[in-house]
């Protein structure tokens, strides 16, 4: 991978790679999304194929479906967390594509 590609995490998980790295990985997509709702910025969605691991380095993370923040709604930062812990959950049980939203909440 050359100084300016990117890979989508759909396609860089199929690669295959250790449980740090992926764990290194999901940590990178926490503090990228800490570091959007602080800029007014939140999560459309955490499908695999639209989040972006850039330069061959899980620590720069890019997520493809930016929607803007209002302040005063907290619960799309509680949302986008959701999100983010069942996209985890999903990746490391290799049971993504038959999770059912409602299912961490059970």
């Amino acid at each position: 991978m050359n100084n300016n590609e990117r890979i989508k995490l759909s396609d860089w998980l199929k690669l295959g790679h250790t449980d740090e790295e992926i764990r290194l990985a999901f940590f990178s997509m926490d503090c990228t999304m800490k570091y959007l709702h602080q800029k007014g910025y939140a999560i459309e969605t955490f499908r695999p194929e639209e989040i972006e691991i850039l330069n061959d380095s899980v620590d720069e993370i890019k997520y493809n479906t930016l929607v803007a923040l209002d302040p005063s709604d907290r619960e799309m930062v509680h949302n986008d967390i959701y999100r983010s812990a069942f996209l985890q959950v999903g990746i490391y049980t290799n049971c993504l594509n038959y999770m059912k939203p409602q299912f961490l909440k059970d």
